[in-house]
């Protein structure tokens, strides 16, 4: 079945990204990262930038690599808020106009900044207005500088209810704090989650086992059309992700909870769901 993977990683010389290839054997190459696409029928990946202490991928590198492949990628910008004087508005609209890109990545725990910080009110209406995705980090970090407290879902909250017509993804489904994120879901229709970084070489709990644990605990909980398949790629391969899912067999009560055939569920989680999002670009 195609997919769309909303949460992949690109770039190297940097540490954070040096060391999850170390992990995985990956590359962040572009003609690899395709190729592994192919292989797996990952139709588009959705490319991160990243801007956090030590670890840079630039926004221009990721409008490169959407400009070069088209059909395959979808840049993300990263700003640091707090590196700015203007909180990172100019640099936003600078992404935005001039280098063609439709998506925002923050990094609230690597950053050091609540979401709901109304400093960053600005940048929230422009991308309403704009019609930009947000994607935020909330949820899981083993990352030693990162700090928990910038982690938690209901940060999404007030932004959401604030700005009703921006789309926000909450990477990582706020693992672990996944019934948090269930009450930002069930209230917030302009909220989204992935669930990508639930299967980590790194961290020998979060393994096949869990990600499955994930769907029997909560493939009926969230909002069906508003979940998405990404994996945080290279820290995880597409082959564990493939596995853990294609093993996965949703039982028949969770069937019965969500009122739609298995293949319809998995189609709209590995496809349809980011499909629609992006498409209103």
């Amino acid at each position: 079945m195609k997919k769309i993977d909303a949460h992949v990683h690109v770039g190297k010389g940097n540490p954070l990204l040096d060391e999850g290839m170390e992990t995985t054997n990956e590359s962040t190459d572009p003609k690899h990262l395709i190729r592994r696409m192919d292989e797996f029928k990952i139709e588009k990946a959705v490319v991160l930038a990243l801007d956090i202490p030590n670890c840079l991928v630039t926004n221009d590198y990721v409008a490169s690599l959407q400009r070069k492949y088209p059909k395959r990628f979808i840049g993300a910008a990263c700003i640091n808020p707090m590196k700015h004087r203007d909180f990172g508005l100019k640099e936003l609209k600078r992404c935005v106009e001039k280098l063609g890109l439709r998506v925002l990545k923050l990094m609230p725990p690597y950053q050091f900044f609540h979401l709901n910080d109304r400093r960053l009110y600005k940048i929230y209406d422009y991308m309403e207005k704009n019609k930009i995705i947000l994607i935020t980090h909330t949820g899981i970090t083993d990352w030693p500088y990162a700090k928990l407290e910038y982690c938690r879902p209901l940060d999404v909250d007030s932004v959401a209810t604030d700005f009703p017509k921006l789309r926000i993804v909450m990477a990582h489904c706020g693992d672990p704090w996944f019934f948090e994120t269930r009450e930002v879901l069930f209230k917030n229709r302009n909220v989204y989650a992935d669930f990508s970084g639930m299967v980590i070489k790194s961290d020998p709990y979060r393994n096949k086992a869990f990600l499955q644990k994930f769907f029997d605990d909560y493939l009926d909980k969230f909002p069906i059309d508003r979940l998405l398949f990404a994996t945080d790629w290279p820290f995880i391969t597409f082959d564990e992700y493939e596995d853990a899912i294609s093993s996965y067999k949703i039982p028949k009560k969770t069937l019965k909870a969500i009122g739609l055939p298995e293949q319809e569920i998995w189609k709209r989680i590995l496809y349809k769901n980011a499909e629609n999002l992006l498409s209103d670009q």
